[in-house]
């Protein structure tokens, strides 16, 4: 009786998979022509020692960043292709753990891929069904 008194004391302790402390948001505003403005959006959920955004290779580090206080990073970016995806993300630390978060944006006419084709297949019962194989 003790034992299964332990065990349904330790399952009902289970923890979640640990999260960021922290929401972010990437949006883009096109400038005409290939040229894009992409900014993230950190928002510390709770008081974090450090918030680190990063974004297409550009980063920002707040030390000691508040709840509930908004933190921006805007980069520019020149597309070469018809579209490219641009990443974004924050990294916080309390105490010794760290935490990221990270989201993604496609700038331009996102590429389309071509369909693979369909053959019709018969099974040994005699019903044909259209199969896709890439």
């Amino acid at each position: 009786m003790k034992v299964l008194l332990v065990v349904l004391m330790l399952a009902g302790h289970a923890h979640q998979k640990p999260t960021a402390p922290v929401a972010i948001e990437l949006t883009q505003r096109s400038l005409g022509g290939t040229d894009y403005e992409v900014t993230l959006a950190a928002r510390p959920t709770r008081d974090v020692d450090s918030l680190e955004l990063r974004l297409d290779g550009r980063i920002d580090r707040v030390v000691r960043a508040r709840a509930n206080v908004i933190h921006k990073l805007t980069v520019r970016v020149h597309l070469v292709d018809a579209s490219q995806d641009v990443v974004g993300g924050a990294t916080v630390r309390i105490g010794n753990l760290r935490r990221n978060v990270a989201d993604i944006v496609t700038l331009g006419t996102p590429k389309t891929r071509p369909l693979p084709r369909s053959q019709i297949v018969t099974m040994p019962d005699g019903t044909k069904v259209e199969e896709v194989r890439p």
